[in-house]
């Protein structure tokens, strides 16, 4: 099956291209502007603005339910732990696996929530931007449609689009890798592993290092 999520890159990748190449780069500069501007913003603001959303309604739901999740998966894994262990039953009566794993999950679960939120402004802002923007692609198509323009305004396409398909296909990726731990996405998450192309950009995500 990885092949598939080989394929579903290349073609989200070639779709890109393709965009650039129609939209030529004036229009495309503009679309992909606004992801790098967001980007920017993020980068600069994140650290600022992540500890507000944390303590929010949004980020309390958020760390709980992802607390949650992960206190499930730590609690089988604790009780097997304690249940191996070869002492006394009067004395695993004493032993709680949920002190065992509560500081470990609350400390997974701040981290996540954390990049989550980080993400989430990522797109958010992109959307922001790009709502934005769209007032100037008029007046700009009308300069890019002179032919000299033109012929550069396509090869230059190409690339915008291309670098427009590996944010988004980076940001999938980071997405993805965020909510491994939930049972739905790590089976799209081991998908990807399997895969040739998708599992190089999911263990070396330039999103992600550059965010971390």
């Amino acid at each position: 099956m990885g092949f598939l999520i080989d394929l579903i890159v290349l073609l989200a990748l070639a779709y890109f291209l393709m965009r650039g190449y129609k939209k030529g780069f004036v229009i495309s500069i503009v679309d992909t502007f606004s992801c790098i501007f967001a980007f920017i913003i993020t980068m600069c603001t994140y650290k600022l603005v992540v500890p507000h959303l944390a303590a929010s309604a949004v980020g309390t739901f958020i760390s709980e339910r992802i607390e949650g999740i992960i206190l499930g998966i730590f609690a089988k894994e604790a009780t097997a732990i304690v249940d191996q262990l070869s002492i006394p039953s009067v004395l695993k009566a004493n032993i709680s696996p949920d002190a065992l794993i509560s500081d470990a999950a609350l400390n997974i679960a701040q981290n996540i929530t954390s990049a989550l939120i980080t993400i989430l402004t990522v797109i958010l802002l992109f959307i922001v931007i790009r709502i934005l923007l769209k007032l100037l692609k008029k007046p700009i198509k009308t300069l890019a449609s002179i032919p000299v323009i033109k012929q550069i305004d396509t090869v230059l396409g190409v690339i915008t689009g291309i670098i427009a398909g590996f944010f988004w296909v980076y940001l999938i990726m980071a997405v993805v890798g965020l909510l491994s731990f939930v049972p739905a996405v790590a089976t799209i998450a081991d998908l990807v592993k399997s895969s040739s192309v998708a599992s190089i950009l999911y263990n070396n995500n330039l999103l992600l290092l550059m965010i971390g």
